[in-house]
């Protein structure tokens, strides 16, 4: 198995068919998708189980509230070489063998591409003038965190995350992705981007990030205390981190 996609899904049920069949998990067996329902009260659930019907490759599971638990439960449940996060109502783009051959042929333990914002692309392999700094490219991960610090259109070493027991903090109710994302690259020390776009990411009008929220400010807060302590053996980034916070 050289790939698992990992879905959180709670009351999806308008888009989860469309995200499962987004991976290529009908036509490639090397494929697994580990769809995690979070408390779901629609029709997620049988949407789901229909699914994985005629296809072992997916994988139906159950976690607790929260989008830190559900990934954390596929995490555990995942037998990929390669890690990637798909949202229920994103799809995936270009799982193609080309993909495939660098995954299983390459050194780096985090590779990144670029992806769609409706119909925006958004190039991060041109942004990216160090690529072959990783000190560099952490910096400017930093300072473009709306740009860089998603967890999704990324794939992650399942070896390295278990290893170092990398798990989403479910204390965190935003940022939880920056945080993981952080403390794994602080970790892979080699990453490799792609100029190849990987994933859609869809706009949603009802997004809660949209909406003013002031329990948001405090949650913020914990995330960036987090983060600051993720980071305070590396002076080298403590610049960057400031205008991380300014973001």
């Amino acid at each position: 198995m050289f790939l698992s996609v990992i879905i959180p899904a709670y009351n999806c049920e308008k888009t989860i068919v469309r995200a499962i069949k987004s991976t290529g998990v009908h036509l490639n067996n090397q494929i697994e998708v580990i769809v995690v329902n979070n408390g779901s009260t629609d029709n997620t659930e049988m949407l789901i189980k229909k699914e994985r019907k005629n296809n072992k490759n997916i994988i139906y599971a159950e976690s607790e509230s929260g989008v830190s638990n559900a990934r954390n439960k596929g995490i555990e449940m995942s037998r990929g070489n390669w890690i990637t996060f798909l949202d229920a109502d994103d799809c995936l783009q270009n799982l193609d063998n080309k993909l495939r051959k660098l995954l299983l042929n390459i050194g780096e333990g985090l590779v990144i591409g670029n992806y769609l914002v409706g119909k925006s692309i958004i190039n991060l392999y041109s942004m990216t003038k160090n690529k072959d700094n990783y000190s560099a490219i952490i910096n400017q991960m930093l300072k473009n965190p709306t740009k860089y610090m998603t967890v999704w259109g990324k794939f992650y070493r399942n070896d390295l995350i278990k290893k170092e027991n990398i798990r989403f903090n479910n204390q965190l109710k935003y940022s939880e992705d920056s945080e993981f994302l952080i403390r794994y690259v602080l970790l892979c020390k080699q990453i490799r981007f792609i100029n190849d776009n990987v994933y859609n990411y869809t706009l949603s009008k009802d997004s809660t990030v949209r909406s003013y929220n002031p329990q948001m400010i405090y949650e913020y807060e914990k995330a960036i205390f987090q983060i600051k302590k993720d980071l305070n053996k590396y002076s080298e980034y403590e610049n960057s981190f400031k205008i991380f916070i300014l973001m």
